[in-house]
């Protein structure tokens, strides 16, 4: 018998061999597609801010998503619910008020307001829901650069898509995010970490420990270990690095901006006429970073008018761009322009300190905030804070850090 296979037959077995190869790996990356997109759901990617908020409102969750840029829609969802008689209002940079820093109810809505405009938008969205008694705005020093460019607040999209499901599957690709993390989440439904061992919503907060606590506030997690992959600004290369290409809040500005500062004026006009008092706070810089914009000379000569600005105000304000006026170091800060836990307890004993008038004088504790300060110096996170991580914090920045 002939022992040869026509051709025909041979093309016949490849075309065979080959459709269920490729059945295989459709069925497969099908598969797999779902899996992704049953994470996120799991996750609480996909879930509206006003469920993520009941969930903080009913036990300690974190809310950290990777995903989504949406401080305005869920802090204003957070403060309706929460009704407190203070609020920090500003950009990532006063995301370091606590809840504990207060004898009252305190909701931090940073990330709500990254420019004078949207602060005074947020204030008009809120009016209906609730009015706080005091409005701590933190006034970022890009605010006053007429070189600094307005963003737009991008919509908060939580319809599953293939956009989604290609981001996840990207994570996976780069390690950020691993098929074991996928699995234990999508299958097993569990969103906790060993480093806080809270409950979380969304994939920031369940990998890193990254998100906001239930008073708003940030936590940045697996970074004051030094754990964090996505930190970049060790020895404050990133933002020293801004400082010598002028871009990212760091551009360059001889003057201050009068119509920046006509939309600051605008929200402080718009608190007071409706019976809020504002406290208007510029939160330091990192002393490195200052002194690296010092060698750049005019080019920032703006933060000259920013110092002008401040004493010029009638409401409380408070000029803390210099990290001393607060008796801080390099070391409480979590980058180069963004202060930590004991950095903002400064700044509210500060204000106490200098002022006893304050208003805010009925709302914190300055015996217990200096306390707490004394006890933490040198340190991002206060003690009462370090207690929740099952890592220490470590000398995260690697400027010789003694923790």
């Amino acid at each position: 018998m002939d022992a040869t296979v026509s051709f025909p037959t041979l093309r016949r077995y490849a075309v065979t061999y080959f459709s269920v190869i490729v059945g295989f790996a459709l069925v497969a990356g099908v598969g797999f597609q779902l899996m992704l997109g049953v994470f996120l759901w799991r996750s609480g990617e996909l879930a509206p801010v006003a469920e993520i908020v009941r969930q903080q409102m009913a036990g300690p969750t974190v809310y950290g998503s990777a995903m989504h840029e949406d401080g305005f829609d869920y802090k204003l969802e957070l403060v309706a619910a929460a009704k407190p008689a203070v609020i920090a209002l500003g950009s990532s940079r006063v995301l370091q008020f606590r809840q504990s820093f207060f004898s009252s109810g305190f909701i931090n809505a940073g990330r709500a307001m990254n420019n004078p405009e949207e602060g005074l938008e947020f204030m008009q969205a809120l009016a209906p829901r609730h009015k706080p008694k005091v409005v701590i705005i933190g006034a970022d020093f890009w605010w006053f650069n007429p070189n600094w460019r307005y963003a737009h607040r991008p919509v908060r999209n939580t319809s599953l898509n293939i956009a989604m499901l290609h981001l996840v599957e990207s994570w996976v690709w780069d390690g950020k995010v691993t098929v074991a993390d996928v699995w234990r989440v999508a299958v097993l439904g569990e969103r906790g970490n060993d480093l806080t061992r809270r409950p979380n919503v969304g994939v920031a907060a369940i990998k890193r420990g990254n998100g906001y606590r239930p008073d708003g506030s940030r936590d940045y997690g697996l970074r004051y270990s030094g754990g964090d992959p996505t930190f970049d600004d060790a020895g404050f290369a990133n933002s020293l690095s801004r400082i010598d290409r002028g871009d990212s809040q760091f551009e360059y500005a001889g003057r201050a901006d009068r119509e920046r500062i006509a939309g600051i004026n605008r929200l402080l006009e718009y608190l007071t006429a409706r019976g809020m008092t504002p406290i208007v706070v510029m939160p330091p810089l990192a002393r490195r970073v200052l002194d690296k914009m010092a060698t750049r000379g005019a080019d920032y000569g703006y933060f000259a008018d920013m110092g002008r600005y401040a004493a010029s105000l009638k409401t409380e304000a408070y000029d803390f761009t210099e990290p001393e006026s607060l008796g801080a170091d390099d070391c409480e800060f979590v980058d180069g322009f963004h202060g930590g836990e004991v950095v903002y307890q400064r700044i509210l004993a500060e204000i106490v300190r200098q002022n006893p008038q304050s208003v805010l004088a009925a709302y914190v504790d300055g015996d217990e905030l200096g306390r707490s300060i004394q006890a933490a110096a040198g340190h991002a996170l206060t003690r009462e804070s370090a207690g929740d991580y099952a890592l220490a914090e470590e000398d995260f920045l690697k400027i010789g850090c003694r923790k």
